[in-house]
């Protein structure tokens, strides 16, 4: 499904692509994004009728149903561990 685009086609991707660059180093995410363009489904990115990568398959994406009633608990602090 990888369609090859200029980089001005997704400047909104491309700003992130670069702020995942700075945050978890070049190679790393070079590397995702090409397992990505060589179809495996990891990386998939579309913006303004532009798309790059492939995509989950049809049912196997991440599905928030439900998200308000999960129970988060706090990361303890020293204060609230009881001695």
């Amino acid at each position: 499904m990888t369609t090859h685009r200029q980089k001005s086609d997704m400047p909104e991707i491309t700003a992130w692509v670069s702020d995942l660059r700075d945050a978890f180093g070049v190679e790393e995410v070079n590397s995702i994004i090409r397992r990505g363009r060589d179809g495996e489904p990891v990386f998939f990115a579309q913006e303004g009728g532009s798309s790059y990568g492939t995509p989950l398959p049809a049912g196997n994406g991440w599905d928030a149903a439900g998200i308000d009633a999960r129970r988060v608990d706090p990361i303890p602090t020293r204060a609230s561990i009881k001695r």
